[in-house]
């Protein structure tokens, strides 16, 4: 069962992006086990990993980690998570999104 619901019709917001904002790890990693696609993108292209870039949650992108996710992905702005997470002043997920992807400057 693959679930890659829009929740939100004119943003393109998925499930797994709801949870992946709300920092739940329990609720990210059960998407993810029923087939989700941790790459997919919004209509901003945004994906799961800048949603949780953006609320500073280390452990929901540890666990997204685990399952592809593309660090270095761009959004329509030009950032990548590791952008939002500098932005919204989060240094623990900036180190993390270091380590395991390229950084676009």
């Amino acid at each position: 069962m693959i679930l890659n619901f829009i929740i939100i019709q004119k943003t393109g917001k998925t499930c797994l992006m709801a949870a992946a904002a709300s920092g739940s790890v329990k609720v990210v990693r059960a998407i993810l086990e029923r087939g989700a696609d941790v790459n997919a993108l919004d209509i901003k292209h945004n994906h799961a990993a800048h949603y949780a870039a953006i609320g500073g949650s280390l452990p929901v992108l540890a666990c997204m980690s685990g399952y592809g996710a593309l660090f270095d992905q761009t959004n329509s702005e030009g950032n990548t998570p590791i952008h939002n997470a500098a932005m919204n002043g989060h240094g623990m997920c900036c180190k993390f999104l270091a380590q395991r992807g390229k950084t676009k400057t």
